[in-house]
């Protein structure tokens, strides 16, 4: 498995991870410390995308899953392969305890479908806080991604809507 953690605790941080094998952590943010070229594609992504935000030390939650999946895609694109791409973040529950975050996987990729379409901003946070919402059903998502995009009939084909 590789493995990328992202952090901007104290400053932007993309770290890649090796498993199994040797106990490799390694701080790739544009510093090309990497192996393999779908992970220089997705640091490449990562970065461009973070200058986006023009390197901001807070972002929501929505801007910086957006901020992964993009270059999660980046990456999948570049080897040719279409996953599996998971995407699991840490916050805090409602006990004041940290919890590991992991949303469905069909949600995921129906986020992921809208990024080579150029959905505005607005738009795709929505999208994204609906993605992360335990509460809307895969269903719920896809209603909302074809009343807000121009999403056809090879969207609901491809997640069997």
């Amino acid at each position: 498995h590789d493995l990328m953690l992202a952090t901007n605790l104290e400053y932007p941080q993309l770290y890649s991870v090796d498993f199994p094998g040797c106990g490799h952590l390694e701080n790739n943010v544009k510093m090309y410390g990497v192996r393999g070229s779908g992970s220089i594609m997705a640091i490449d992504k990562m970065g461009e995308e973070l200058d986006r935000y023009r390197w901001q030390r807070e972002l929501s939650i929505d801007e910086g899953i957006e901020v992964l999946l993009r270059a999660g895609k980046a990456s999948e694109k570049h080897q040719g392969v279409g996953g599996p791409f998971d995407i699991m973040y840490v916050t805090n529950g409602d006990d004041g305890k940290s919890k590991v975050v992991k949303p469905d996987q069909k949600k995921i990729n129906m986020v992921m479908y809208l990024f080579p379409l150029g959905i505005n901003e607005k738009t795709m946070l929505e999208a994204i806080t609906r993605m992360r919402d335990e509460h809307v059903s895969a269903e719920e998502l896809a209603t909302f991604i074809k009343s807000s995009t121009k999403v056809g009939m090879e969207f609901d084909n491809y997640f069997k809507l």
